[in-house]
Parts: C-alpha cells; structure tokens; sequence
C-alpha cells in the first residue's frame, strides 16, 4: 500500500467514523441544545470519535491536544478566531484549547463546526491532512507565535481563508494538562451515544462487504 493509498484508506475511515457520530446525535433530541451539543463540546466529541474507531476496527485512532486559528485572509479587515490564545480569560467551564483526533496522516475534528461565524464556511466536521511547511506559525495573540503543526489554506466566495492547529504555548499547555480529568471525558457521558454510533458504523462495514463478495 503506498502512502497516498494509505491516506485515503484513513481519509474514509474517519470521516465515515464522523458520519456515523453525527447519525447517532440527529437521532437523540435531548443533545440538540447549544449546551448539549457535542458540536460545543470537543472533548466529549474527539473521546466519542476515537470510540467509535477502535470499535470499528481503528485501535489507532488518537486523541490529540492543540490549538485551533480560524482566519480570512482578504477583504476590508481580519477576521480571526483562535483557541489557545494565552491571553484569554479563565472562564469557569470554558477549555482554552481544542482536542481532535488523529488517524494515521489524518487530523479529524468532530467538533470543527464550533468555529463557524457569519463570515467563514466552516462545516460542522473536518478532515486534514497533517503537516505544514517547515518554520510556520501562527501569530495568536499580541507577541506571540506558536508553531503550525496542520495548515490548510484555500479560496471560496472571493476571499482566501488559513486554518491552523498549532502547538499550545506554555502557559495554555499548563492550563489544560489535566484534560483527562475533565467531566466530558468521563467514559460514561458518551457510552450510549458511542454505542448507537457504532452500530451504525458496523452496519455500513457490513453493508460494503456484502456488496464487495
């Protein structure tokens, strides 16, 4: 299997994985709220989705801590909005960095639709390929820099948009070192959600194998 081949085998794992999480959520009304929402909650939703894969047989899926720039790049002023800016305030909570999960070269994020504003196009999930060019980074708050480790840039509707997982700076890795300890990761929050999620997830397998025999 050559790397390109590699990549779009965890490309459609993931993002049937994220496909299935979303089925199980539309089919559960009590987690439609903005506080329920898995789509407000990253923790929970990057636990729920590394789930879903080992289940389904993707026991290396992992769950991966960083920083999340959302930024347009054209037009009258920036429009920008970063998790894990140290300068923000401590919000009883409110986490000031982002969790998603890794699958082989794939970045998946769950929880991507958290970003959306009236002047981005962000989807309620996303897949990238991880990477950025070498000495990128990110200028995330007043005299500050974090390297990028997942850029993708592109263009839609006129204007050319950057989005950036970066390494958390030292004072918000501090913060949030104890992520694992947070309510939403808790196993018990997501079991019967992860289990719906699942089944909907073996289903499909099981589908694409019948059609392949």
């Amino acid at each position: 299997m050559s790397c390109q081949q590699g990549q779009l085998v965890d490309l459609n794992d993931g993002l049937a994985a994220m496909e299935a999480f979303g089925s199980a959520i539309r089919a559960e009304p009590q987690l439609h709220s903005e506080d329920e929402w898995p789509l407000y909650r990253c923790i929970f939703s990057a636990f729920s989705l590394r789930d879903i894969l080992h289940r389904s047989g993707r026991p290396d899926a992992v769950a991966v801590r960083s920083g999340l720039d959302v930024r347009r790049l054209t037009g009258d002023f920036p429009h920008i909005l970063t998790i894990g800016d140290p300068a923000s305030p401590r919000i009883k909570g409110k986490w000031p960095a982002h969790l998603a999960v890794q699958l082989g070269d794939i970045l998946l994020d769950p929880s991507f639709g958290q970003t959306k504003r009236p002047w981005n196009h962000s989807p309620h999930c996303a897949a990238f390929l991880i990477g950025a060019p070498d000495g990128h980074m990110v200028d995330i708050s007043t005299d500050c820099e974090a390297p990028s480790t997942t850029l993708h840039q592109y263009s839609q509707s006129g204007h050319d948009y950057q989005i950036a997982y970066f390494k958390l700076p030292r004072t918000i890795d501090l913060r949030t070192r104890k992520w694992r300890n947070a309510p939403d990761a808790r196993p018990k929050r997501r079991q019967a959600l992860v289990r719906k999620a699942i089944a909907i997830r073996l289903a499909q397998i099981a589908e694409t194998e019948r059609e392949a025999a």
